[in-house]
């Protein structure tokens, strides 16, 4: 049943969002296996790459509501699209494939009970635009 309506739900989906959740289902699979078992110095040139072309500003925010649209859908079918990181990578790697450029910054906050808590977060030109929480403080942003 779920299944079903799953199914019926993509068939009714433009052509361009269908596209979008194909790639970033493969994406996301990618992403999920290279940070369970890689540090990140092993992927940060795959997350420092520009876009081919840009965009018209206009069509920026088209764009982003688009990919995270695609990030929604894929966190209800994909169980492994489920932290901050993998979601950050995967947003900025659709935005790169659609001429966004866009950046990876990371936070840390600390708890005096019990350490630390990292978050990941997508800024575009100098503004949070996926997964804001401004409990942290920024301490790296991937250019």
């Amino acid at each position: 049943m779920r299944i079903s309506r799953y199914i019926n739900n993509f068939c009714h989906i433009p052509i361009i969002e269908k596209q979008l959740l194909m790639r970033g289902f493969f994406i996301s699979v990618f992403v999920y296996v290279i940070v369970k078992f890689l540090p990140l110095k092993y992927y940060y040139s795959l997350l420092q790459k520009k876009p081919n072309f840009a965009l018209h500003f206009d069509k920026e925010g088209i764009a982003l509501k688009l990919t995270k649209k695609t990030i929604y859908r894929l966190e209800k079918i994909c169980p492994f699209v489920n932290n901050c990181l993998i979601k950050s990578i995967v947003l900025k790697l659709l935005l790169t494939s659609l001429g966004v450029n866009s950046n990876i910054a990371f936070g840390l906050l600390r708890f005096e009970q019990y350490g630390f808590e990292a978050h990941a977060y997508i800024k575009i030109d100098n503004r949070i635009v996926f997964l804001k929480n401004n409990k942290f403080n920024e301490i790296f942003t991937i250019v």
